[in-house]
């Protein structure tokens, strides 16, 4: 696999765009290089790779996905996640201390939604032992790792956990930290779709705990 990606990283290289490249990195702080491919992009060079190159596996998706994010370009990130979510039904339990990695190597929102969400989220209805660990996410020392616990639930909707996400976004709203409150008001915005009662009581009620960012977040789409 690690021949594969080599080939697929050349192949991508070769399309970069360095003015797209420049306008990407400067979006995200300029912490990352990009080979300047937009996502319809590099979804098409993928399949075109997979076609005329190299056959990928869905069953080889997470070992595909670890090779991908040893590469500094972020598209070769996205490559990766993206497959990984879409054959997600091969993850195991096991694979949560990948998850984990890949969380915190990212250092930044654009890998670490997709990845709380899509695959947190499906190893917290797989696994209880994988639900708890994801829950006490919240003591981690790592930023990222703290508001993955906020927003794994996201696609959840009826079935999300609202003692739990009631009892953590009071609990870490005193970090007062953007990237927690913004995770805190989002977790709420998706479930107020479903229970928009709850939500709005909930905010009302603890206005002088939660952060304001949360609580515009939270009442985003929810009539006054």
């Amino acid at each position: 696999m690690k021949e594969v990606v080599r080939q697929l990283y050349f192949f991508l290289k070769e399309f970069e765009n360095q003015e797209v490249a420049i306008k990407q990195a400067q979006y995200m702080r300029n912490q990352f290089p990009f080979f300047g491919l937009m996502r319809n992009e590099r979804n098409l060079y993928f399949k075109k790779f997979k076609s005329e190159v190299q056959s990928v596996k869905s069953i080889d998706a997470v070992i595909f996905c670890k090779e991908c994010i040893q590469y500094d370009e972020r598209e070769m990130w996205y490559i990766g996640l993206d497959f990984l979510i879409k054959n997600k039904i091969v993850l195991l339990p096991t694979d949560i201390d990948f998850i984990f990695h890949l969380i915190i190597e990212s250092k930044w929102w654009d890998v670490v939604d997709l990845a709380a969400s899509n695959l947190l989220g499906y190893l917290g209805e797989m696994d209880t032992n994988c639900l708890e660990k994801i829950k006490q996410g919240k003591n981690h020392n790592d930023l990222w790792i703290r508001r993955s616990s906020i927003i794994f639930q996201l696609k959840y909707r009826l079935k999300t956990d609202w003692n739990y996400l009631s009892e953590i976004s009071l609990e870490m709203s005193s970090e007062k930290t953007f990237f927690i409150d913004k995770a805190i008001g989002w977790a709420f915005r998706e479930y107020a779709k479903v229970k928009p009662d709850i939500v709005k009581a909930f905010i009302e009620n603890h206005k002088s705990i939660l952060n304001p960012l949360s609580i515009r977040e939270g009442l985003k789409h929810l009539k006054s």
